[in-house]
């Protein structure tokens, strides 16, 4: 429960019983200390515990405030970093999920029903412990560029997609650090993040689809133009695909389509999948196979292995 609300509370509780003599709010409550190297915030709940963690929401939400719950990010404003040239990107902060360790519970008071608590947090702590955590994750995320660098086109054009979605849940961590100490030079990471970035633009996955059938040809091609990978007739990876149908031997008046994949890399076999379908016999498979797959990730529809 923010200070604010418990206050108006409070009032209006004492308004409505006059006879009761109420204590007043602590000052530390009302007025908490002020300092350029702590922060100092109160919570209220009905536990001590709940209390502080109302406490670090409030900190955590000042800090929001300051960041913004919502901001626009366009290419310009980080060198390009995450962003093509005509994409503005909306980035909800999710400061919220940001733990806060480095605190001191300096005050607690019980209040008829509720407990009221003086939480202190020191920033530069603070800071240095949330900048350590962010350091590991930076080196671990190059660890895994470099390794993702070794691989085939498509597992790189997939593992990077997951890296910058990793990167850009980063910026809300980087403009939180830059909160607590505007010195903070962000520039580095923001480097890497476009490094990466520049790198994925630069990457054509594409993909050679060999198949007797052209209406499985025409529908994975389809979910493979949506999900960024291009059919190039040049491509080094191939895809073979093959489709055999037979009667449902229980209601005659259906068909049963099993669709097998195999992607190779010239003569490397890459992974193997499988799906089946079942449609009516006056329904053809041309639009049902993409139906069917269309919702898949790359690495389900190629089966590849995390």
């Amino acid at each position: 429960m923010s200070r604010f609300f418990l206050i108006v509370f409070f009032i209006f509780l004492g308004c409505s019983v006059k006879q009761e003599k109420r204590p007043s709010l602590p000052n530390w409550y009302l007025n908490p200390p002020k300092s350029s190297e702590y922060v100092y915030e109160t919570g209220s709940g009905n536990s001590k515990k709940e209390a502080v963690l109302n406490a670090l929401s409030n900190f955590v939400a000042s800090l929001n405030v300051k960041i913004s719950s919502e901001f626009s990010l366009k290419k310009e404003a980080f060198s390009g970093a995450l962003y093509s040239k005509s994409t503005q990107y909306k980035l909800k902060a999710e400061v919220s999920k940001i733990e806060i360790s480095n605190y001191e519970v300096v005050k607690v008071y019980p209040y008829f029903d509720k407990i009221l608590v003086l939480v202190k947090i020191d920033k530069k702590k603070l800071f240095e412990n949330l900048k350590t955590k962010l350091d590991m994750r930076f080196k671990e995320y190059k660890k895994r560029f470099e390794k993702i660098r070794q691989k085939n086109s498509l597992s790189q054009f997939i593992e990077l997609k997951k890296l910058e979605k990793s990167l850009k849940d980063e910026i809300v961590y980087l403009n939180f650090l830059k909160s607590l100490n505007p010195s903070f030079n962000q520039k580095p990471y923001f480097n890497f993040i476009e490094e990466v970035n520049n790198y994925l633009n630069g990457l054509k996955v594409s993909v050679k689809i060999v198949s007797a059938s052209f209406e499985a040809k025409e529908d994975i091609k389809r979910y493979l133009s949506s999900k960024g990978v291009y059919v190039d007739k040049n491509s080094n990876l191939i895809l073979e695909v093959k489709v055999l149908s037979k009667e449902n031997k229980s209601i005659m008046d259906l068909m049963v389509y099993n669709i097998y994949i195999t992607l190779k890399e010239k003569d490397k076999l890459i992974s193997t999948n499988s799906f089946k379908i079942i449609l009516p016999k006056t329904t053809t498979l041309s639009g049902n196979l993409y139906d069917e797959i269309k919702d898949l990730s790359l690495e389900k529809f190629f089966n590849l292995k995390e």
